[in-house]
């Protein structure tokens, strides 16, 4: 017996036992449990409103009441936070048990479309660096993930079912898609997918136009409501806060570029964030904005041109709503042209691997191996995630040092303390801290561009005496300072202002809020100044 023929009966007993590959998985993602957190802009956010709705403030991130973001994932973190202050190890857990479901959700659907290779593309897409990093991490991801693909299945019978089982699968089916919009708005898409399958079964008299119509509306108005009611609580909230512009959902035009050089952005973006996905080792490759001519994109068209392809022999045989949601979420993020690594596309690796597959199908030379060259793939994949997966643990161990230093500072400042910044390149630091205290301390590159309505100033412990500031305390390799002239204390809304632009600079780098966040600090300087001179001259309220 040939080598070749060796491989393909492993892999052929393989399928015929997927319980195996999900132990495996199981046994295999549970040594990644940790109590350990990776602090970063996003996750810090998500857990600020998680604990506020844990607390019982409603949904205020930082002391604000414009949460932001979506609520959903927040709302599932939520309880955590009656077990501990900082539940990293449960959310961890958690994440471990949303993987398994996650797998089951995929291989299921995977079953459906292929049924010969179900596992293996499960696994691949299990073991992907992007996938990996998403169980790591306190972002809402991986739950969006894991609930689209477990929506497959009652969306399709919702569609193709009858009697009592279309409705119940219906009636599953706007459960777990609402849920999928609190989690990540472009949630909302699968609808646009389901009325494209309604409606086309209809026009070929499959079904009739009243089931059509009552199941577009059973589905669509509760998610709709839903999606409603989040968008505008969230305006309203950014309006009461004083930041009306700090929502998602007035960022899809950038003032500085036509709309044509956004979208093609756009698409440059999410091109990149496919291959990036898809060809292993190329996940940290990528260029810098507006370039196409970048020698990665030589790699990253192909395999977008073999998604676009298989995508399109796919739906002209199978009628899925996960299929058909490609085409919607892809525009979304083409007219979305911000960078977050591969965040935005990795929702749909399932459906990118198939597409890919597909193709590889339809070429002769390459089909009877396909199961060699998918397994092949799949431990291409597994290196890569385990060589990112190293660095991960030992980042994450050093990082959780710093909770002395936070805990340290946050015990002097007290909690929910809007009036500081931090000096230099604080790294995680600095959201580490802000999930202690409750509050945003933007970061400045230069003590002289911190504005003097601040108090508490933390920096580096190399950095020499400053005028004008004391030492409270030092710690590890940071000093926390405090201002020895009175300040005018700051609201938390307006203390928001200073965190909540910060932040969307971190996240977009949007240049047109730059001037917004400058008029702040220059209306908050000659207040301060006020303050400053009424001090020196012996003055007191």
């Amino acid at each position: 017996m040939s080598s070749a023929s060796r491989i393909a009966r492993v892999l052929a007993g393989i399928e015929r036992r997927p319980m195996l590959g999900l132990v495996a998985l199981a046994v295999l993602a549970a040594t990644q449990i940790n109590p350990w957190w990776r602090a970063g802009p996003d996750s810090a956010a998500y857990l600020s409103i998680a604990r506020s709705l844990a607390s019982g403030e409603g949904l205020a991130r930082f002391g604000s009441p414009n949460s932001f973001y979506a609520p959903g994932y927040s709302v599932l973190v939520a309880p955590l936070f009656w077990i501990s202050v900082r539940p990293f190890l449960a959310i961890s857990t958690m994440n471990w048990v949303t993987t398994l479901l996650l797998a089951i959700g995929v291989y299921r659907w995977i079953r459906r479309l292929l049924p010969d290779q179900a596992v293996l593309v499960a696994g691949l897409v299990m073991v992907n660096v992007a996938v990996l990093e998403a169980r790591l991490s306190t972002l809402s991801e991986l739950t969006f993930m894991t609930l689209l693909f477990w929506s497959a299945e009652p969306l399709a019978l919702a569609v193709y079912g009858s009697g009592r089982r279309l409705w119940a699968a219906g009636a599953l089916a706007t459960v777990i898609v609402a849920i999928l919009t609190a989690v990540r708005y472009p949630g909302a898409l699968l609808l646009a997918s389901l009325w494209i399958l309604l409606v086309g079964l209809a026009v070929r008299r499959s079904i009739s136009w009243v089931r059509a119509a009552a199941l577009v509306v059973g589905v669509s108005l509760p998610v709709i409501a839903l999606a409603t009611a989040m968008i505008a609580h969230d305006q309203a909230m950014a309006e009461k806060a004083g930041n009306p512009r700090l929502t998602y959902t007035r960022y899809f035009r950038r003032a500085a570029e036509s709309a044509s050089h956004q979208m093609l952005e756009g698409l440059r973006l999410r091109i990149s964030e496919v291959g990036r996905l898809i060809v292993p080792g190329m996940y940290k490759s990528y260029a810098r904005k507006g370039q196409w001519l970048n020698i990665n994109m030589l790699i990253y068209l192909p395999a977008f041109t073999a998604v676009l392809l298989g995508w399109w022999r796919m739906v002209r045989f199978r009628m899925d709503p996960v299929l058909w949601l490609f085409p919607f979420y892809l525009g979304l993020y083409i007219v979305w042209p911000y960078d977050q690594a591969t965040r935005y596309m990795m929702p749909l690796l399932p459906l990118l691997w198939m597409c890919v597959l597909t193709v590889l199908r339809a070429w002769r030379r390459v089909r009877k191996g396909l199961p060699g060259v998918v397994a092949g793939l799949l431990a291409a994949h597994f290196v890569v995630a385990t060589v990112y997966w190293v660095p991960w643990l030992r980042d994450a161990r050093a990082q959780d040092a710093n909770w002395v230093v936070v805990d340290e500072f946050a015990a002097v400042v007290g909690p929910k303390e809007p009036s500081g910044a931090f000096v230099g390149n604080p790294g995680p630091m600095q959201w580490m801290f802000a999930l202690a205290v409750d509050r945003l301390w933007p970061a400045y590159d230069a003590i002289e561009r911190v504005p003097p309505g601040g108090r508490w100033v933390i920096v580096s412990a190399l950095t020499p005496p400053l005028p004008g500031y004391v030492v409270r305390r030092e710690v590890g390799q940071f000093r926390l300072l405090e201002r020895m002239f009175p300040v005018r204390p700051s609201s938390p809304d307006q203390a928001s202002d200073f965190g909540g632009y910060q932040e969307v600079l971190a996240v977009h780098a949007e240049g047109s809020i730059e001037a917004e966040k400058l008029a702040i600090y220059r209306s908050y300087d000659s207040k301060s100044a006020y303050d400053y001179a009424k001090w020196v001259v012996g003055i007191t309220d």
